[in-house]
């Protein structure tokens, strides 16, 4: 349980955004990136989270790589 004062937000984010974010990444970063490395790419184009962050400075930590080749082609098929 997180400690009260530490999170000031969360952001739900689907399977879909999730993907399309690992395809944009691939498409226009040249990085191939796993789910759970996708995500806060994914969170940052909620429009709620775009409208906090206009304007400012953000870093998200882009992790991990571990995506098999037949899922990396079902998402390059599916977003290509």
């Amino acid at each position: 349980m997180a400690k009260q004062g530490l999170i000031d937000n969360v952001v739900d984010v689907n399977e879909i955004a999730i993907r399309k974010a690992m395809f944009d990444m691939l498409l226009k970063e040249q990085m191939v990136l796993e789910g759970s490395a996708a995500i806060g790419v994914a969170a940052l184009r909620t429009s709620n989270v775009q409208d906090r962050f206009y304007n400012k400075k953000v870093v998200i930590i882009l992790t991990g790589a571990n995506i098999s080749e037949e899922d990396l082609i079902k998402i390059v098929k599916e977003y290509g």
